[in-house]
């Protein structure tokens, strides 16, 4: 993975709520860390996904109000 694509893991992590990871959040940072592995991480994906949700999160927020 490298040391840089591993920080940028450990924020996006860092950024999930606590409800997002099914067991716990290094759970979830293994499963990253596995991917990276296998040649299956693709952590522009993984950071464009966060985005979305939060544009999503942030448009019904606005909606409500």
């Amino acid at each position: 993975m490298g040391r840089e694509a591993a920080a940028v893991a450990v924020a996006l992590v860092s950024a999930r709520p606590a409800e997002h990871f099914r067991t716990s959040s290094g759970g979830y940072f293994h499963g990253m860390v596995a991917k990276a592995k296998a040649g299956e991480f693709n952590l522009v994906r993984t950071i464009w996904g966060l985005r979305q949700a939060r544009a999503g999160k942030l448009r019904t927020t606005r909606m409500m109000h």
